[in-house]
């Protein structure tokens, strides 16, 4: 039955995986929100089958956030932040499994702060790189291999749109192309809107 339910787990990640990697390719901030909220349900569903309560919560959590955020007016966005962040807070108190647990809390929170600049591409980019890092994480700890694929994908799209987008001076040669990488991504960050 164990390795049923981790075989269905991962197909119902593999979905999510397909969806958000459609996602991706919209333009609209907005948009690209509302698509990637269709497959916090499917991520959700995932992390209950592995037995993951707290990712399981805050995914779908995320799917309600981010249906509000992409249909709200620029003037209700902070309140509906507001709402949610308890929210969150209350959701990992009561789905709390241990210190890791805390990982989704703080990917969540960080994404949920970062819809105050939505229409902001460069802050919202990389807060992004941070949660799905945190998601990566937690994603090794419960054995979401799915995933992990996707927040991989998410890291590598988003730091190519990112100097894309904000023209970033990449070096050429091999000794300062990561250097030249890490003074765009941090050091100076553009963050146009």
């Amino acid at each position: 039955m164990i390795e049923n339910s981790f075989l269905i787990a991962q197909i119902i990640g593999l979905i999510a995986l397909i969806g958000n990697m459609a996602a991706v390719q919209i333009k609209n901030s907005r948009n690209l929100v509302l698509a990637i909220s269709v497959c916090d349900i499917f991520w959700a569903l995932q992390f209950l089958i592995l037995g993951a309560n707290a990712g399981a919560f805050l995914c779908l959590a995320s799917f309600f956030r981010n249906s509000l955020v992409a249909f709200s007016n620029a003037n209700s966005i902070k309140y509906i932040i507001t709402i949610f962040l308890v929210i969150i807070s209350i959701l990992s108190v009561y789905s709390y499994q241990g210190l890791f647990s805390l990982i989704p809390f703080l990917a969540t929170s960080l994404y949920t702060i970062s819809l105050l600049k939505i229409d902001c591409r460069g802050f919202v980019c990389r807060s992004t790189l941070i949660c799905s890092l945190l998601w990566i994480a937690y994603a090794i700890i419960v054995g979401s291999y799915p995933i992990i694929i996707c927040y991989s994908f998410c890291i590598f799209s988003n730091i190519i749109g990112m100097a894309r987008h904000e023209k970033w001076d990449i070096g050429k040669c091999y000794k300062t192309f990561a250097p030249s990488i890490i003074r765009s991504l941090i050091i100076r960050p553009q963050t146009y809107p």
